[in-house]
């Protein structure tokens, strides 16, 4: 089961009147890193309480507060430095001498000088060090169970978002069955339209529908989104760290989803796509306590005029021919949500991103959409390389 990488946890131990408080926070990290605060006595015992953690917490930066305080007598043995006190009595008495005052000098008054009375701890390492260790472990354990508990919450979240992704998937999958025959019925009826003929070309006509299921087709990136549904699905019972991978797995769910919502002028197949695009992103934020999504790590996409848009925004990028688009962005201009791009050219790209708003640019969507891959592999590539 995955956990998170947040929590709080507190262990108290206290024997033969040795105190010790443990107190250890754990917030996001990519790798581990292990701050320990110990009190200068028992300092020598810092590498050991780092091993200790570090065996038991693979992620996350991690803060350790120890506190100690020994009132046993234990080991303990008063000496008084008598050549120093001897150096107090004689100086007194001489400044006593030499400005004619009274020197009566109490030996608990000379105790009281610097460095006069020197406590000696000579404490047993061992027990030090096992009763320490004890108390790290029940901080560290309090720790652990915060941080399942917490995963735990977080991985039945996820489980139920990527059943809903799933039911997008497969009624993106059943409309994608439909669109060659009706682009073919589309496209007989355009070219009767327009050369006022029943008599049509059948070889040109399936050379162009041949043409367009390559352009169109969506069925590989169903098939990868659903692997990658399946993987995550798994991750989420792992017993190690899985953030990284998870990292990856979700960067691949939305470049298919950007090239589905750009290969299909579908208005029902473009919904779907903004509904799996919002939904990753909440499971971004969910997430973060992973560190999946850096806020650092935004890509921007030029779309034109040096008109650049957040390229991880972008839920689709489709084609403005269709009827069905065309009221889309009708909407958009009479909402207020449109944004135009063009600079007065050809509205050829249909920007529609996951805040509502809809960008009209007069680049191709296929270059649109070439540069947005761009950014996600070049991303992928300056991670990866952050992580060697």
């Amino acid at each position: 089961m995955i956990k998170s990488m947040t929590g709080y946890g507190k262990g108290n131990l206290e024997l033969e009147e040795r105190e010790y408080q443990v107190e250890i926070k754990s917030v996001n990290h990519r790798y581990l890193d292990v701050n320990i605060r110990i009190p200068r006595s028992i300092s020598y015992l810092e590498e050991d309480v780092r091993k200790l953690v570090s065996s038991k917490i693979k992620r996350g930066k991690i803060d350790i507060f120890i506190t100690f305080n020994n009132n046993s007598t234990e080991g303990k043995e008063i000496k008084i430095n008598k050549e120093l006190a001897k150096v107090y009595i004689d100086q007194l008495k001489e400044l006593a001498w030499d400005e004619q005052i009274a020197s009566r000098i109490e030996a608990v008054e000379i105790s009281r000088f610097p460095d006069v009375l020197q406590i000696q701890n000579k404490q047993d390492d061992e027990t030090i060090k096992d009763e320490l260790t004890q108390a790290v472990n029940i901080a560290v354990n309090n720790l652990v169970e915060m941080r399942t508990i917490e995963g735990e919450k977080m991985a039945t979240d996820i489980q139920e978002r990527l059943d809903k992704i799933d039911e997008e998937i497969q009624k993106i999958s059943k409309l994608s069955t439909g669109l060659i025959e009706e682009y073919v019925v589309k496209l007989e009826d355009r070219i009767k339209e327009l050369l006022k003929t029943e008599d049509i070309d059948k070889s040109r006509l399936a050379q162009e529908v041949v043409i367009y299921a390559d352009k169109c087709s969506i069925e590989e990136e169903i098939t990868r989104l659903n692997s990658h549904i399946s993987q995550l699905k798994d991750l989420l019972n792992e017993e190690k760290a899985v953030g990284k991978q998870i990292d990856f797995l979700i960067q691949e769910m939305n470049r298919e989803t950007n090239t589905i919502g750009s290969k299909s002028n579908n208005l029902e197949i473009t919904n779907s796509v903004i509904t799996i695009k919002t939904r990753n992103r909440r499971y971004k934020r969910t997430s973060s306590k992973y560190r999946i999504e850096r806020a650092d790590n935004m890509q921007l996409v030029n779309i034109g005029f040096g008109n650049i848009v957040s390229a991880d925004r972008i839920v689709a990028i489709i084609s403005p021919e269709s009827a069905p688009v065309k009221r889309l962005i009708q909407e958009a201009k009479d909402s207020k949500t449109a944004v135009d791009a063009t600079y007065g050219r050809r509205t050829r790209a249909v920007l529609i991103m996951d805040s509502g708003h809809v960008i009209l640019s007069a680049v191709q969507p296929e270059t649109v959409a070439g540069r947005v891959d761009r950014d996600i592999t070049q991303e992928e590539k300056e991670i990866n390389s952050t992580k060697e």
